[in-house]
């Protein structure tokens, strides 16, 4: 009988080390979902901020800040891109216009169809904007982001500094995709 009550007492030894072990795994795993919850959660703050910013911005652009973007002759690659990526992140497709000097081959032009889809009637265009960022944001096509993300995010001419020297309405509409774009990345990795 003793010799059986030191079997059971090394097996219970042995299921006690072994839920101890298990307990600390389970708290380390706890603590560390924990941390990516509140990474995330501060990541989601972030970029609500950023797009509310943005939201700010465009809020302030009025007829004259599109009048002035709309009279842009010889676009710089900057302007180009974020009219691509506003149009991008609309929906909208391009124009294609055929390359000079080549036979047959096109390349999608953005700028003069925004132009004049959008730009004819500003109020419009603004509130485009607006019910776009508030209505849309987490129900932005995955297509639109992968075209924003391989052609416009990573283009060195789109980023802040160039925006920033372009006009004041390329400056607010590039806040306005770099937030959306942003927003999505974050939304649907949380």
């Amino acid at each position: 009988m003793m010799e059986k009550l030191m079997i059971d007492r090394k097996e219970a030894d042995i299921v006690q080390k072994t839920v101890s072990i298990e307990e600390a795994e389970a708290t380390k795993q706890a603590d560390q979902a924990e941390a990516i919850k509140q990474e995330a959660a501060l990541g989601v703050a972030d970029a609500n901020l950023k797009l509310e910013k943005s939201v700010a911005l465009i809020k302030q652009l009025n007829k004259t800040h599109i009048e002035f973007v709309k009279a842009i002759k010889m676009p710089t690659p900057t302007v180009k891109l974020v009219i691509a990526g506003v149009m991008i992140m609309l929906g909208e497709q391009p124009d294609l216009i055929p390359i000079p000097g080549t036979y047959g081959k096109k390349e999608e032009e953005y700028f003069v169809k925004c132009k004049r889809v959008f730009m004819n009637d500003p109020k419009k265009f603004l509130a485009l904007l607006l019910d776009f960022a508030d209505s849309n944001k987490n129900n932005i096509p995955l297509s639109r982001i992968k075209k924003l993300g391989k052609e416009i995010v990573v283009s060195e001419s789109f980023n802040e500094k160039d925006s920033k020297k372009s006009c004041e309405a390329i400056m607010y509409l590039y806040y306005w995709v770099s937030a959306l774009y942003d927003y999505d990345q974050i939304y649907k990795s949380t």
